[in-house]
């Protein structure tokens, strides 16, 4: 093995090293941004192609979307050094995303189920829901 493809598989070991031991230690919070992620994908495949009435799905799903939602809001997330700002910028977008889901809860519609999914594509791909739910697999994460 050459020096320099032996110094990369060094390297390479290292970073998942470091990645297992950040991974985060309560992965109660890491579930609650799946089972957000799992059930807006549900919702939204129900109405968009199985043709469901949206007061129908959003009656059965309004409760654990809005549980979720709190319990990441609930969760003491404990943010790597140096992603603070991410962490808290997740945390702020969540607070908003919250507004949406209770607006949803008591007028659905179709409008609000396109802007509830439209507000988690945003949250997961640009504000570090996926890096959160995702916790390290693909990238580095933002939490303990």
């Amino acid at each position: 093995m050459k020096p320099q493809q032996l110094k990369q598989l060094i390297r390479e070991q290292v970073r998942r090293v470091l990645n297992e031991n950040l991974k985060s230690k309560n992965d109660g919070g890491v579930r609650l941004v799946v089972a957000v992620h799992n059930n807006i994908n549900t919702i939204d495949e129900l109405i968009k192609f199985d043709k469901k009435d949206v007061n129908d799905v959003m009656s059965a799903f309004s409760n654990p979307l809005l549980n979720s939602v709190k319990g990441i809001l609930k969760h003491r997330y404990i943010a790597v050094p140096g992603q603070e700002a991410k962490l808290n910028e997740f945390i702020s977008e969540m607070k908003k995303f919250q507004k949406i889901v209770e607006f949803l809860i008591k007028k659905p519609s179709i409008a609000g189920v396109k802007k509830m999914n439209n507000a988690w594509n945003v949250i997961w791909n640009h504000r570090s829901g996926a890096i959160i739910a995702l916790n390290g697999k693909y990238e580095d994460t933002i939490i303990k």
